[in-house]
């Protein structure tokens, strides 16, 4: 009976179960995209007061009084130290005497002069009839000279008494030490009491109202940096918080132990939130727009091998797709907002890359991944001049101000389309821009181009609308429209 029992048991077919195999996991994928974008770098820095200051003595004496500790903010020529000055008051009253005598001394020697200047003349007219002897007249012309020089010297004399007193004046002046600038005091080194020699460090200061960001950039870099515009967005490390810096510059001089060069820029705001030694970190473009394999960050999963993706191999024209997870090693180039550029290798332009449900995945897990429709929506920007001018027709707007700003706009790489409507009070534009152009970086051409002497008339308001992924035209037309039934 048993071996007919085990020969049924063999002969049996499988359960439903066992033929199906393991479930598949539903998780969410999108495509990997071949597109045009610039290049960028991450830095790190820190913030910089624009202005530092270690304040010295310049008296030697008793320090009277400091009266500002750590943390104060001070004015520009507000009292920072004082110096005992009661040697030097009594120096410049003895002085003020000198200065009496040697005057009263001048006054006695220009009297002397005249005198004998006068005995000169009668002896030259005697003279002249023989009354006076030739020896008579030598003397008295010796006596002239005599007293000219004696005169000299006490001109000479009140001179440099006048000088003294005025050194006197200034070092009296030294004894105050007031603020160069707008500042905050950070650190003292003296009390009051204390004696100070000329030099000796009293206190330091740092300006209170501009900082600067320096960071550090790979000098491999020195020779790509894209264009850096007008402004650059740095983060602040501590707080997330994004800021907005003026006029970057870069400072041509590498660092021969880090093997970096600074990137500099200024910000005026913000002063209260900020702190000298601040991390902050930027993202620099490198170069001109180029081709790159782009993936959202959500696909990335960091394993302990690396950095990986998670693909589904199969037909990606369906809404969705079956089949085993692949774990791809992708190398990270750089990265954007919410994306990063990989470098090619496995993943492909158009492959299936999951960015929900990754985490939990392991490699031939599996899947159904579901594949949204997706719409690419290219970055624009739209902006509107309004002027202060009476009614014109367009075609006047168009032949002053349009052609000047198609021409600006021209010289820019990564604009695909443009639109300019010229109507009677102002003109409204469009652009249309390549992916991965960042829209600030053609406002600050537009900002740069209205700034311009004579480019706008005065009084001319300046404004952008509209955002990526929606109909800027007609938002900009109905913003016009309501400022213009406003008007």
């Amino acid at each position: 009976m048993l071996p007919l029992t085990l020969a049924a048991l063999l002969l049996s077919p499988p359960s439903p179960a066992l033929q199906e195999g393991p479930p598949t996991t539903p998780v969410r994928a999108v495509l990997a995209q071949q597109r045009e974008v610039v290049q960028r770098e991450r830095v790190i820095g820190s913030l910089r007061s624009r202005s530092r200051a270690v304040l010295a003595a310049l008296l030697e004496g008793p320090l009277l009084e400091i009266p500002v500790r750590e943390g104060a903010a001070v004015k520009e020529g507000s009292l920072l130290a004082r110096v005992d000055t009661r040697r030097l008051a009594a120096e410049r009253r003895a002085g003020e005497a000198s200065l009496a005598e040697a005057e009263a001394t001048l006054l006695q020697r220009g009297a002397e002069l005249s005198d004998a200047r006068e005995d000169l003349a009668q002896l030259e007219a005697a003279m002249l009839s023989d009354a006076v002897s030739k020896r008579e007249l030598r003397r008295a012309q010796t006596a002239v000279a005599v007293w000219e020089a004696q005169r000299g010297a006490a001109i000479a004399n009140v001179d440099a008494w006048e000088a003294q007193i005025a050194l006197l004046d200034v070092r009296l002046s030294d004894a105050d030490l007031r603020a160069p600038f707008d500042a905050v005091v950070v650190e003292r080194y003296m009390e009051g009491g204390e004696w100070v020699r000329p030099g000796d460090a009293l206190l330091a200061i740092v300006s209170a109202d501009r900082y600067e960001a320096w960071l550090d950039v790979p000098e491999r870099f020195i020779g790509s940096l894209g264009d850096l515009g007008a402004t650059l967005e740095v983060e602040l490390l501590a707080t997330g918080e994004t800021l907005t810096m003026q006029r970057p510059r870069r400072v041509p001089d590498v660092d021969p132990s880090a093997r970096t060069f600074p990137l500099v820029a200024e910000i005026t705001d913000g002063a209260q939130r900020l702190a000298p030694g601040m991390s902050v970190s930027a993202w620099l473009p490198l170069g001109a727009p180029q081709q790159y394999l782009i993936v959202p960050k959500d696909a990335l999963v960091y394993r302990p091998g690396g950095v990986a993706v998670m693909t589904v191999p199969g037909d990606t024209s369906g809404e969705s797709i079956t089949g085993p997870a692949l774990q791809m090693p992708v190398e990270i180039l750089f990265e954007l907002d919410r994306e990063v550029a990989i470098a090619p290798g496995a993943v492909q332009p158009g492959s299936a890359v999951i960015v929900e449900g990754n985490e939990r995945l392991f490699p031939m897990t599996p899947v159904m991944a579901s594949l949204p429709t997706l719409v690419i929506e290219e970055p624009s920007l739209t902006f509107a001049f309004d002027l202060p001018l009476p009614a014109t027709s367009a075609e006047v707007n168009e032949a002053r101000y349009g052609n000047s700003i198609e021409q600006e706009l021209q010289g820019i790489d990564g604009i695909r389309s443009m639109t300019l409507r010229h109507l009677e009070d102002g003109i409204q534009g469009t652009l249309g821009l390549a992916p991965g152009i960042e829209p600030a970086r053609v406002r600050q051409v537009l900002e740069a181009w209205a700034a311009e002497d004579g480019k706008l008339p005065p009084g001319s308001a300046f404004a952008f609308e509209g955002q990526a992924g929606s109909d800027p035209v007609s938002e900009a037309e109905n913003v016009t429209g309501q400022e213009s039934a406003n008007r």
